[in-house]
């Protein structure tokens, strides 16, 4: 059987990702206030379409508040997502290799930034367990439905 599985908030915990990020913001001078604010910018945008956080987005729109070395800070922040796997809810492993074991083929199913999500899920290390990631920027019921034959089972 087919399992597709949400990464943000079911296998990562993107609250305490998000925490550690503001900690680098703020070794770049960047206040909390100002994190969150363009953070919040960023996702109201949201409904008028196309967009999805990532990294870059979130540069882009701090730069209009404050001043910071662009180029440290997106090294910095490219080295911090490329070690994720603190970021996994405790019993994930597990989880994913007991299903793996009783013969199911893994599916990430995630919205988002197709760079931003896969680097997040390629940091985390669970690759290994993973058939296939999709990524979307629309509605991720839609994007199942393509994902799943008429004769398939999937949960």
């Amino acid at each position: 059987m087919k399992i597709f599985l949400d990464f943000d908030d079911l296998l990562f915990d993107t609250n305490a990702f998000f925490v550690s990020l503001q900690y680098i913001f703020e070794e770049f001078g960047i206040s909390k206030e100002i994190s969150l604010k363009s953070y919040q910018e960023i996702k109201a945008e949201f409904p008028r379409g196309g967009w999805c956080y990532s990294f870059g987005r979130h540069i882009e729109k701090l730069k209009q508040y404050v001043a910071f070395d662009e180029e440290d800070l997106r090294k910095r922040l490219m080295m911090f997502i490329t070690d994720t796997e603190r970021f996994l809810f405790s019993d994930v492993e597990n989880f994913l290799s007991s299903l793996k074991k009783n013969g199911h083929t893994l599916c990430i199913l995630s919205f988002g930034d197709r760079q931003f999500q896969l680097a997040k899920i390629a940091g985390a290390g669970i690759s290994h367990f993973i058939e296939r990631n999709i990524i979307t920027d629309k509605d991720k019921a839609v994007a199942l439905q393509g994902e799943i034959n008429d004769n398939e089972e999937g949960i």
